[in-house]
């Protein structure tokens, strides 16, 4: 009895690890998403914020990948947080905090 109900939970334990794996596999967003994160550069030491800006802007198509343009006009900027992109609307998408 204790071999039967054993192997009755190891045969649905596998099923359930065989389903959850066909729920998780990745789909062609994730591949453009790793597309414009692997391909995009942070060209100054203190631009993350407008690199994070410009990853989000080319995740969804609205600047092409070569796009720079706001990290060229932060540059080295020390005083800058998100909050400069708080309610501006860019390319047709507004960023809020």
């Amino acid at each position: 009895m204790k071999k039967v109900l054993f192997s009755l939970v190891v045969l649905i334990f596998t099923s359930f690890v065989f389903h959850s794996k066909a729920q998780t596999q990745e789909k062609d967003n994730f591949e453009f998403f790793d597309t414009v994160i692997n391909n995009h550069n942070q060209l100054f030491q203190m631009s993350c914020i407008p690199s994070a800006v410009e990853m989000i802007l080319k995740y969804y198509k609205l600047v092409d990948f070569d796009f720079y343009g706001l990290q060229n006009e932060w540059k080295n900027k020390t005083d800058g947080s998100f909050r400069d992109f708080d309610n501006k609307q860019l390319y047709g998408i507004t960023f809020s905090q």
